[in-house]
């Protein structure tokens, strides 16, 4: 095994995001490593999980409580931010039981407030040089994309969504 694992982040405003970061998962657990997917915000039916779940890869989702798209109360953005304190607590006792983590979509953790900035760096600074990690996400903050080694923009060129076509299961999700 590698003596040092890297952070790698997957972005932009095109598909592609989630799609890497599971490749890349795919590729780790054939290789033997054991990888955690982490899916924040993504409701039940993302095709991904139940094939990784397949694969020997733990799979794990963080929610908001109903329609993360509501407008929430000051006490309900409370009990998000210590849910997301828990799972996050949880994976760092946890690090050393994996090879891979991916965090799929954690930029909206911090883009939404239910995590700061500062808190999430300090989060980043468990990372055990074992664990290699991957985020996904859109506009992921300059601090955070500085901590990581590589940082793969995702530019869309064309999409079918602009011709009218509705997201396909299997392939958008």
């Amino acid at each position: 095994m590698d003596s040092q694992r890297l952070i790698h982040i997957y972005t932009g405003p095109s598909k592609g995001k989630t799609t890497a970061s599971v490749g890349l998962a795919v590729r780790a657990r054939g290789a033997g490593w054991r990888v955690l997917f982490c899916s924040f915000f993504k409701p039940d039916g993302s095709s991904e999980h139940e094939a990784l779940s397949d694969l020997g890869v733990e799979v794990r989702r963080f929610l908001f409580r109903g329609n993360f798209f509501k407008k929430y109360t000051p006490e309900e953005m409370e009990e998000q931010r210590e849910a997301l304190k828990l799972f996050l607590a949880t994976l760092t006792a946890e690090w050393n039981d994996y090879d891979l983590v991916v965090m799929d979509e954690v930029v909206y953790t911090i883009s939404s407030n239910v995590i700061s900035e500062n808190n999430f760096l300090a989060f980043l600074d468990t990372k055990p040089a074992t664990v290699e990690l991957v985020m996904t996400g859109r506009d992921f903050p300059d601090l955070v994309r500085a901590r990581a080694h590589y940082v793969t923009e995702m530019a869309q060129v064309k999409h079918p969504f602009d011709a009218g076509f509705l997201p396909r299961k299997g392939i958008e999700f």
